[in-house]
């Protein structure tokens, strides 16, 4: 496993931080979109729930 790990450590690292980019993007995304149906007037979303809307699929403008 070590041997493994050794031979693909950029692949790790690069995983690693598109995981880490990607949970940060769904989170600051909900929160932007609470933020914005707050301000129509809706109620807010959980993160759960932004990641079945249109918003979080890239149907924004």
């Amino acid at each position: 496993m070590r041997t493994w790990a050794k031979e693909h450590g950029l692949l790790l690292a690069n995983a690693g931080l598109f995981l880490a980019f990607f949970a940060g993007m769904i989170l600051s995304g909900a929160a932007a979109y609470s933020d914005d149906q707050a301000a129509h007037g809706q109620p807010g979303v959980t993160v759960l729930d932004y990641l079945s809307t249109g918003h979080f699929f890239g149907g924004h403008v």
